[in-house]
């Protein structure tokens, strides 16, 4: 079996740009130690302890350089003895490890992601303290819709650097880790960002040969296959390939009506090294879902309760009228070339595609005297096509004593969606104790007569993490957006001439500014000041201005400011196995935006809070990943006066653990709680009781290994068979997603 020799991480800014990072040697490793030493910068027994971290550490790049402990396979970006604990992230725009960076950032690593039995991101999302589950209908697509910190995130989700195409419905198939920074993030990410971004990082090859088959089987028609092959040509080229099929009931409702979750997928990516300074990669995912879909129950304004029979929740939908359909393609290709020990230029470059298509019965308007609920019909049939170049150069270089890590480039992007929508999806009207699914009788056909919207971005950003001494970092970036975007209505019946609602071009700056200090070398103390900006329209699914689209009333409004403050510290215990977090912070959103989306009226925001994390091992034997968010989050200022925000947990935890009992046997679990949600808008609701209860889910796991390749695992999610809901739709008429129910997993990994 051939290993690619490329050489080990590089440190700092040339660490790895998205994909990975070029050539570094440990010569560069010794001169920049000891150019430190002379110029009084770092003490000779710290240098020692650098040179000897230097000889004993080999981190690929992330792919390709593998170091002797870490598992073919593994995640090159975790601690290879501690696989919860990430150290650093994948994104080239950071360049600090996360013990040093000046922000909080959680990191879900895939091992975390496989003990948990996860195989969507929203499984994994609705884990996650800080973050809540958004619902969606006509006026905003259903799919993977997140609220972090309070505020709408559903447009702030990356793939390796690049924004994604679409709202659709994700998979954890080909993912390495799940990256989410907390807090304004436009610096990094650009428009939006208000609370936070979400990046999904990619499995990309590795040095050695592998390839894993995972095979499950459960309850509720459960089935679900996996391939993961890594191989190695030559000396200088690898490809991986990663598949998936999946086909399941959604646990909890197919003892009504067979409410299923189907899906397919595929990625395949190389790398290629042609020559010692340049390196080509790419790579290309596809992912196809099919499902029934199921917006839960509807909400008795009697009791201020979801409504249920006998306790026991109903399907409302149509099972010969609803489906809910999604599709993704998405192609990268990243050159990079390291001009010498200190200077990498990296570029990628995207196309995407994606597709969210259905129709789906809404349970709205009930009528407890008639006994009779409306299924109310929304529908979508959109597609996003995206094209995005991020081009960097990263510098290494001293100023007197100082080091500085510089990250500098430019980033173009274009965002066409239409949304032609389906005609004769109409509302039945259904008994609400005892719904009949086949109420409904009609059809459906494509409509011609779409909402379009069409977003460009240029951006020009600059990053510097200066170290004054071994103690003390100062970080300073900058970044400065230009955005269009016009959005169009078609007059109706195919017109070819459409009608503009709203047209806006802009241009906006947000910054991030830190220091770090470090009392020891395994601990930092440090402080931010961030900013965002979230300009009309930039939420290319919206139909309207109140789901953040684009009108003639918003359209020359200045993007909404988001302003951040943090405080934190982050330690590195337990032989630096183990990382604990902590973080005070205060974001203040303001703007006019809402103040003239009718039904809205939130004219300033501020959300205060608390977050603890932890990640990695406790003991050899013990492994555990987790965080706890507390948020005081509300209205300061609007025509309706102070008051909560919505679709916001105040009090959110969660805590995974996994433990070796024997060699080969492990057992493990996760405890996840959500504190009390109010829903719909604020104005409209603010004082009608609505809101949904807290909850507390329990999910257990144990695996054993039968020999070196094979390993069986269970999984009993929701162990305690909880009823409980995810989301709570905005309207003064909701309804409320109901959360999956108890279902139990048998998968066998064999890996050769």
């Amino acid at each position: 079996m051939t290993d690619i020799s490329l050489p080990a991480r590089v440190p700092g800014s040339l660490r790895s740009y998205g994909r990975r990072s070029g050539t570094t040697a440990s010569s560069r490793t010794a001169l920049l130690t000891a150019a430190c030493v002379a110029a009084g910068i770092i003490s000779p027994a710290f240098a020692e302890d650098v040179k000897k971290d230097a000889e004993e550490t080999i981190v690929e790049t992330p792919a390709l350089v593998i170091e002797g402990a870490r598992a073919a396979g593994s995640n090159p970006y975790a601690d290879p003895a501690a696989p919860y604990k990430v150290d650093r992230s994948a994104s080239g725009k950071v360049s600090q490890d996360i013990l040093d960076f000046s922000k909080e950032i959680t990191i879900i690593p895939k091992e975390a992601i496989t003990d948990a039995g996860a195989t969507s991101v929203k499984d994994v999302i609705r884990t996650q303290p800080g973050i809540t589950i958004g619902t969606g209908e006509g006026g905003n697509a259903l799919g993977d819709r997140f609220i972090i910190r309070g505020f709408e995130a559903r447009g702030d989700v990356l793939v390796d650097g690049l924004r994604e195409p679409g709202i659709v419905s994700r998979e954890t198939f080909a993912l390495e880790q799940i990256e989410i920074s907390k807090g304004p993030d436009s610096t990094f990410a650009g428009r939006g960002t208000t609370g936070g971004a979400i990046n999904m990082i990619t499995k990309m090859p590795q040095a050695k040969a592998f390839t894993k088959v995972s095979t499950g089987i459960g309850t509720d028609n459960y089935k679900r296959v996996t391939v993961d092959t890594n191989q190695v040509v030559g000396d200088n080229f690898a490809f991986r390939v990663n598949g998936m099929w999946h086909d399941s009931n959604v646990p909890g409702r197919s003892d009504d009506v067979d409410v299923f979750d189907d899906r397919w997928g595929g990625a395949a990516s190389f790398e290629w090294q042609a020559s010692e300074k340049f390196t080509l990669l790419g790579d290309y995912y596809h992912l196809s879902t099919d499902a029934m879909p199921d917006f839960g129950v509807p909400w008795n304004a009697n009791t201020r309760t979801p409504y249920l029979v006998n306790g026991e929740d109903k399907f409302y939908g149509q099972l010969n009228r609803d489906f809910w359909e999604t599709t993704q393609d998405i192609a990268t290709v990243n050159g990079q070339f390291q001009f010498n020990p200190n200077l990498l230029w990296h570029t990628q470059m995207r196309y995407g595609h994606a597709t969210n298509d259905y129709v789906v019965g809404a349970p709205e308007g009930p009528n407890l005297t008639l006994g009779t609920v409306r299924s109310s019909a929304k529908q979508r049939r959109q597609n996003w096509d995206f094209y995005g170049v991020l081009s960097t150069l990263a510098y290494d270089f001293n100023t007197g004593r100082f080091g500085h890590n510089l990250i500098t480039g430019v980033e173009a992007t274009y965002e066409d969606s239409h949304n032609p929508g389906w005609s004769g999806a109409s509302n039945v009207t259904i008994d609400i104790n005892n719904p009949d699914p086949y109420a409904w009788t009609g059809s459906i056909t494509k409509n011609n007569a779409p909402t379009s919207s069409l977003i460009k971005t240029q951006a020009f950003f600059l990053s510097d993490t200066m170290t004054i001494t071994e103690q003390w970092q100062l970080f300073g970036g900058v970044r400065i957006d230009h955005y269009s975007m016009i959005q169009e209505q078609s007059i109706g019946g195919g017109s070819p001439y459409p009608e503009t609602t709203g047209d806006t071009n802009t241009s906006f700056v947000n910054w991030h500014a830190g220091v770090t200090f470090k009392p020891v070398s395994n601990g930092s103390i440090y402080a931010s000041f961030a900013s965002a900006s979230n300009p009309p329209g930039a939420l290319s699914d919206s139909t309207s201005a109140a789901y953040g689209g684009n009108t003639t009333a918003i359209q020359s409004i200045d993007a909404e400011r988001i302003l951040s403050y943090e405080l934190g510290t982050k330690w590195e215990l337990f032989d630096r196995r183990l990382l604990l977090t902590g973080s005070l912070f205060q974001i203040d959103r303001t703007g006019g935006l809402d103040v003239i989306v009718a039904g809205e009226g939130e004219g300033e925001k501020r959300v205060r809070g608390v977050e603890l994390g932890v990640a990695g091992n406790v003991t050899d034997k013990l492994s555990v990943i987790g965080g706890v968010s507390l948020l005081d989050a509300e209205v300061i200022e609007s025509p309706s006066g102070p008051g909560a925000m919505v679709n916001t947990a105040e009090t959110s935890a969660y805590i995974q653990g996994k433990y070796a009992v024997t060699d080969a046997w492990s057992v493990g679990g996760t405890i996840t709680y959500s504190g009390k949600i109010y829903g719909g808008t604020y104005s409209a609701n603010r004082d009608t009781g609505l809101t949904i209860d807290d909850w507390t889910r329990l999910d257990l796991m144990s695996d054993y290994k039968i020999n070196s390749a094979a390993t069986v695992r269970l999984n009993v999610l929701n162990v305690t068979d909880e009823l409980y809901y995810d989301a709570l739709y905005r309207s003064g008429t909701p309804f409320v997603f109901v959360a999956p129910g108890r279902s139990a997993v048998v998968t066998l990994d064999y890996t050769f």
